[in-house]
């Protein structure tokens, strides 16, 4: 049995909508620039607020991380941590 990769030399990626006010993203940004501040990491790809945008479309819509990351032009690994 061969097995063939998921994506191909063009992975598809699809954006979503999320419905939601500004109070969780902001709340969720507020909670990101805090660890990323306690762990002294340094400078990251992506800003807080799309960091934030990111865990939450991935918590709502149960999204794939490699499709995320082709949304956001990062790698998956960036998406993961």
């Amino acid at each position: 049995m061969n097995a063939t990769a998921s994506e191909g030399p063009d992975p598809l990626v699809y954006q979503c909508r999320l419905p939601l006010s500004s109070a969780p993203l902001d709340r969720v940004t507020g909670l990101v620039r805090a660890h990323l501040k306690k762990i002294g990491s340094r400078r990251r790809k992506l800003p807080p607020d799309r960091i934030a945008l990111i865990v939450l479309a991935v918590l709502r819509h149960d999204q794939r991380l490699a499709d995320m990351a082709g949304a956001y032009q990062v790698s998956a690994s960036t998406v993961r941590r």
